[in-house]
This record gives structure tokens, sequence and C-alpha cells, in this order.
């Protein structure tokens, strides 16, 4: 842990779980003859024998194991005669072991505890991993959509013990069913009706609200209608799907004609017994999540987030309502004193800590001797950029610019809002050579842009007169393989916005043309760091290819860690990103000794990430040993630079909460989190570098899986938080070390438009910002 920073008390999502005993679970295995290969078959006659054992509600079954919180007898042996086959099953349920309190398997079954018995008790529906109370639903009818509030709840290990955590989740739903949507693909397009109904329907997320289950829509069976039969589970009797939902579920289909949706079980699934596809009514589907229209539209967006983005008061509330909740429900109580468990009502409170505001250093202006030093607020220095220089600011020559037909006007227009942003920060920006474009067709695109390979330009900015994924795509790929030069994509929307606006948005581009072509935007002091590097590792799922993923690793090459070389990687479904680390990190070290006149780094930090819990193993035994194999020299054996491995966590769902007065608010950016909330065996700590102004704050987490570098926490921390502060395409803190965001920048960039590797001439700049 470390030691440096403001002092701050705050307190975190998690509750306390307390053991009235020292008692263990009582582990017995369970056995079936015949064998019974259906698990849902097992559970039900388990629970026909439940109460004859004493232990029908404090037990957790999951086919073959069985869990008790009192001991029953050694060896119980019980006989039934099946209705299906009339032959006898003999069930024998055979005594184990006791399970210690210091067992993996005990928090997995304190999760089945409190989900099955408690969540379930109090109202709650399962709908995938989650929680959900429908009828506290949200109707958004400008949007169609409905909001379901509910919980996402894990039980693990910390430093103050087992703790249950708590966050606030929400699950958006349509308002109109997959029947709504085939009906308008019919109306609107009959004659492609077959083709665009998969392709609006099929991968869709679709929730049953007859049992609230969330299946994924792998096809569209044609052939076959709810009038159809299947057979049940006795083997010899067929039913309609129509019969079936009118007795089992008390619903009438009101069209008998439409088709099937086929979902493919999942492993889960198979392994309780369901061997073909799912058939699916569209009737009784709701499509689950948000359309792509509505993602692109702003206004609804911000709608939307009016119920799903709670502010910190707000969440700790409702995270403080769900304990009242189990409190007030006297059967919730009683299962979790048949566990011999109980919950503290308070929030665990945390001694966090905030560590000091960084310098932003910028470009010398005038006749000045020294670089000036900005001191922002809030985690944003926006505003303090247009009046000094960039770090190292790039004359930006001969560059060009592709605008549509009779755009030129508007487009000169912007151009004399980027020379007055670039000559606020010191970028000095000339006049650009202008291809105007007859027609926006990819074709007319390529045959400008291919021109350029005889073309000595710093830069290729594209002006687009709507956003189109396949223009932005071929505009990309041109300018990253074919004719390797940075370049800027636009769109006219964002160059006709009102003068003020347009000079905020030449100010961003400025910063990010400046950096595409070799620039820097700003640094802060990094003491104590010469020869040392910062690597960033991210991965990205290939769009075009199904089992291809793309590894992004970017590697600093100097001593304020401004500026990167880049390399990349492929990799295949099933392969080890590991496979493929050992060539890029020699390339990377290769660039850092080049810039750095032949000196090696002498101590290297890696930030990895993209990975799980479950995948920490993989990273600490395979992917390290890469990396310091990639460090190896043949000419100099005894070259080893000292290594620290980061692995970085965005996607958690841990929670801060700072106290204000008599409100509770988002901790200030630089608050660092080591105990308590962190895991026991683990060199961990949880960073919130960033400022929100909506919502509560997501803090990071930070996993060091491997560290000889001889540095206290307090400098990985400082470290960790100054990286954060290097992005730049955003005039703030984020949320990841700047290495991280770039990995993932080219990558993103690889895996949704190039497909295929860039030109290595590109490798030195930043020409995916």
């Amino acid at each position: 842990t470390g030691l440096s920073g403001t002092r701050l008390t705050i307190c975190t999502n998690l509750f306390n779980f307390q053991r009235k005993s020292e008692s263990a679970f009582f582990q017995y295995h369970v056995d079936f003859v015949p064998d019974i290969p259906n698990i849902r078959v097992r559970k039900y006659l388990l629970k026909t024998v439940e109460k004859h054992l004493g232990i029908d509600s404090c037990n957790q079954f999951d086919g073959s194991i069985l869990f008790t919180s009192h001991r029953i007898d050694d060896k119980v042996c019980f006989h039934f005669c099946s209705c299906r086959s009339g032959e006898d099953i003999k069930i024998s349920i055979r005594y184990t072991n006791a399970v210690p309190y210091t067992s993996p398997m005990v928090l997995q079954i304190y999760n089945l505890i409190f989900k099955k018995f408690v969540l379930r008790e109090i109202g709650l529906q399962i709908v995938g991993r989650n929680y959900f109370n429908p009828q506290a639903g949200i109707d958004i009818r400008e949007l169609g959509l409905k909001v379901w509030p509910g919980y996402f709840t894990s039980i693990l290990e910390y430093d103050e013990g087992i703790n249950l955590m708590v966050d606030i989740c929400h699950k958006v739903l349509g308002q109109e069913t997959v029947l709504d949507i085939l009906y308008n693909v019919r109306k609107l397009r009959p004659r492609s009706y077959v083709e665009d109904s998969k392709r609006d329907v099929v991968g869709k997320i679709v929730l049953t609200r007859y049992n609230n289950r969330t299946y994924r829509v792998d096809d569209i069976d044609w052939r076959r209608t709810p009038m159809d039969t299947f057979p049940m589970r006795d083997g010899t009797t067929q039913m309609s799907f129509k019969e079936y939902y009118r007795t089992r579920h008390h619903i009438d289909l009101l069209d008998d004609t439409q088709p099937l949706l086929l979902s493919v079980p999942s492993r889960r699934e198979k392994r309780a017994g369901q061997d073909g596809p799912i058939c699916l009514i569209p009737e009784l589907c709701i499509v689950t999540g948000i359309s792509d229209e509505i993602k692109s539209n702003f206004h609804s967006m911000r709608e939307l987030s009016t119920h799903t983005r709670l502010g910190p008061h707000e969440r700790s509330g409702k995270i403080e309502q769900l304990h009242q909740q189990i409190r007030r429900s006297q059967n919730a109580m009683k299962d979790l004193a048949n566990w011999n468990l109980s919950l503290n009502p308070n929030l665990l409170t945390i001694e966090a800590r905030t560590l000091e505001a960084e310098q932003i250093f910028l470009g010398i202006k005038g006749s000045a001797r020294e670089n000036p030093k900005v001191c922002f607020s809030n985690a944003d220095w926006s505003r303090d950029m247009r009046a000094l220089n960039l770090l190292t600011p790039i004359r930006l020559e001969r560059w060009a610019m592709v605008i549509p037909k009779r755009r030129f006007e508007e487009c000169q227009n912007f151009f004399t809002k980027l020379v007055q942003a670039g000559q606020m920060m010191g970028v000095k920006i000339e006049e650009p050579e202008v291809y105007d474009l007859n027609d926006e067709s990819n074709r007319s695109y390529i045959q400008t842009l291919e021109k350029f390979d005889r073309k000595d330009y710093q830069l290729v900015m594209c002006v687009l007169e709507s956003e189109k994924k396949d223009k932005y795509d071929v505009i990309k790929k041109t300018l990253c393989i074919n004719v390797p030069i940075p370049s800027q994509v636009m769109l006219m929307k964002t160059l006709r916005k009102q003068p003020g606006a347009v000079l905020s948005v030449a100010t961003k581009v400025v910063i990010q043309v400046n950096c595409k072509v070799g620039g820097e935007g700003w640094a802060v002091s990094i003491p104590a760091m010469k020869y040392s590097m910062v690597i960033g590792i991210d991965t990205y799922h290939d769009s075009s290819k199904k089992y291809r993923s793309v590894v992004g690793i970017v590697g600093s090459t100097n001593s304020s860690f401004t500026k990167y070389h880049t390399t990349w990687a492929f990799q295949e479904k099933g392969e080890e990103v590991s496979s493929c680390l050992c060539a890029a990190i020699a390339s990377l070290v290769k660039a850092f000794t080049t810039a750095n006149g032949g000196n090696r780094p002498g101590r290297i930090f890696v930030y990895r990430d993209g990975v799980g819990d479950g995948q920490l193993g993989m990273v600490y035994d395979h992917e390290l040993l890469q990396i310091q194999e990639g460090c190896k020299d043949e000419n100099d054996p005894k070259y080893k630079p000292k290594i620290t491995l980061f692995v970085v966590k965005k996607r958690v769902n841990n929670r801060f909460f700072a106290f204000d007065k008599n409100r509770r608010a988002n901790p200030p950016p630089g608050t660092v989190i080591d105990t308590k909330a962190t895991r026991p065996h683990w060199y961990d700590f949880f960073l919130i570098s960033q400022s929100v102004n909506q919502g509560t704050v997501t803090p990071t987490h930070y996993n060091i899986l491997h560290d000889d570098s001889g540095l206290k926490p307090d400098h990985l921390q400082r470290l960790t938080y100054k990286l954060c502060h290097l992005y730049f395409n955003w005039q703030g803190t984020v949320r990841v070390p700047a290495p991280c965001q770039y990995a993932h920048k080219v990558a993103f960039l690889i895996g949704q438009s190039l497909h295929e590797s860039p030109s290595n001439t590109l490798a030195n700049k930043l020409f995916y910002l």
C-alpha cells in the first residue's frame, strides 16, 4: 500500500458478510441408477425428497454434488418408479467431506445461495446473470423503450473478509416484439422480406416474456409455424407450440403462420439436456438493447441516460434500499440464517488517498525561456490550450484536402478556423492542395487518394457529406496500407456548426493532426525515468472475421512518454496473445534504442488491457515469459531490463462514494484505494483518474502481476496517474494510461476498418489517433 496523498474517507458498494458460526458446508455425492443425463430431471427428483432429509430450505444441488448447511446421514437411498418407462430409479446420497471456509468453493456456494434464496425471495427476477424488478419498469414512450431497474451482485473475498458487492444495472427492452419487426419488413420491403428479416432479427438478443429468459436469435425457420408439433418429455406425446403455450403459460397466440426463431443452446443448456436448437415464437420475444438508430441520436441517448445514469447519491441510496428490502423480508433473513450468515447493514468505509494534482507542461512561446505550466481543475485543461503553444508544434506545409463537390466555401471557412486555432497553439498551417470530387463514390475517393503515392504529403484531410462506414473504411485502408499518409476524416455537419463551436472543433483537430504528423501535445513531470519505457497492450475483435482478434502493442520512445512506436498482430481463436508478443516487444525495444542513441530501456512498465480475472494465470505464465524473451539481446546476454506488468481492468462494478456535507459525491480525480476493497492475494489498487459531469465515476482496477523495478507502491501509483494525463486526443485525464488507450485505438482501427496490417512506415506516428 502507498502512503502519499491527502487522506480521504469514502465508502464503497460492499457489505460485509458475517458468519454466525464456524460450521462449514457439508458435501454429498448424488448417484442415479440408471443414469439420468438430464440435469433438470435430476434436480426434480431430488426436490421430491428434500423434506425427508430436512434440507428443503438449505441445500444447493448442481446435478451431481449436493451441499447442505447441516449434516445428514452418511448414506441414504430412495427409490422411484419412472412414469415414462416404469423402471425403478435409485437415488444414492453419499457423504464426501466438510467444505472448509478457506476453500474457493465456498464463494461459489455463497453466490448461489444469495441469488437462489434471497434475491428471488424479495421478488426480483433473473434475466441473464442479474436480477431485475419488472414491476418498477420505466416506459420511455417517445423512444419505444422500457427500462427495468436491477442489481448486479457478487460475493468475493477482500482484504476485509468476505463481502457482498451490490451495483445498480438496467435492462433496456424494446416495446415491439420480433413479430412486429417481421410485419414492418413485410410491409415496407415485401420483395426482400426473407433476406431483410434475417438481417434485422438474426443476432439480436431477445427476452421471452413468459419466463423472462434471454436468448440469441441464430436463425429463422420459415418452414415451421406455431401449428407444428414437438415431442414432450415422455418421448411419446406430440403437442403443437400453440397448444403448449395455451396450456402451460395461458397465452393464446394470435398469428398461426408466423415462422419460428432458432437459438443454438449454450454449453450450460447442453449440459442441462438441451440437444437441438431452441424454438422461439416471434410474438412472445421482445428485443433487448438499444438500436443503432437510437445510439446515433444524441438527444435520444441523453433522454435514456436520465433513467440509467445515476449520480453517486442516488446510486448509493438504491444500493442501500436492496439491503433494507432483504432485512424487511422474514423469509430472506430466515434463508440467510439457515446458512449461518448475516449481512452488515452499512456500506464498507475506507480510508483512501488523493494524489497531488499534476502540472501540465506546454511549449515555449515567444521570448519565454522555460516551458509554461498549467495548473488545471476538474481534470480538464482544454481552456488553457488555446493561449499556449503545444509542446512540440509541427509546421504543416504539404497537405491536401479532399472535399465533396460544391463544398469549397464551407471547407474554406473551416480551414480559416484551423489556421486561427493553429496560430494560438504555435502550429503553422499552410494552404492545402484542394481536390474537389465530382461524386462521393468509393471509387472516386480511391482514384484520387492513390494519386498521392507520388506526393510528399504530411497529411490528407477528407471531408465526407454523410457518416458512412464503408466510405470511412475505404479512405483509411487506402491511406494506411496502399498510400501510407496520416489522415483526418471530417463530416460536413461538423464543419457547419456555429462559429464558436467550429473554433472549438478546430482546436481539437489541430492538436490531433499535430500529433498524427509527429508532434507532441503536452507533458507532465516524470522524474528519474530516463531510459524507461512504457508499453500498452490491448486486443479488439476483428469485425470481418468471426474467430480473429487484433492485438495492438505500443511502446514509448522518449523519457517523457509522449512519443510512441506502434506494432500489431492478428490472433486466431484459441491462440494465446503471448504467441505474438516476443517479436513485438523486440521491435519496441529496437525502436527505443534507435531513438535514444543506442541506449536500451532499463525499466519497462507494461500495461496489459483487455484481460479478465480468469485469464490472469495465462498472462503471468505465458505473456510475461514472452515479454522477457522479447527483451533479450543475443549480443549482450547480461542485458535484463526490470519489468513491471500491470493488468488494467475497466469493466469493474466497484463504486466509491465521497462524503459532501449531507450527500454522497464522486471522489476527486487522483483518488487511490489500495486497502479493504482490494483482494487479499493480489498486489492491486483502484485509481479514479477522470472526472465525470453526469452519473457515478467508474474506477480503474490495476493488478500488478510482476514487479522487479524496485519502486515503491507510491511510485507505481503516481506513474500510472501521470500516464492518464498523456492521451493527446483529450485535453484532460482519461480512465486508463495513455499507452493502453493508444493500443486500443490502433487495434480498433485495424479490427473495424483495415482488417489487414497498416504500412510500417507509419509505425512511429500516432496515425490512428
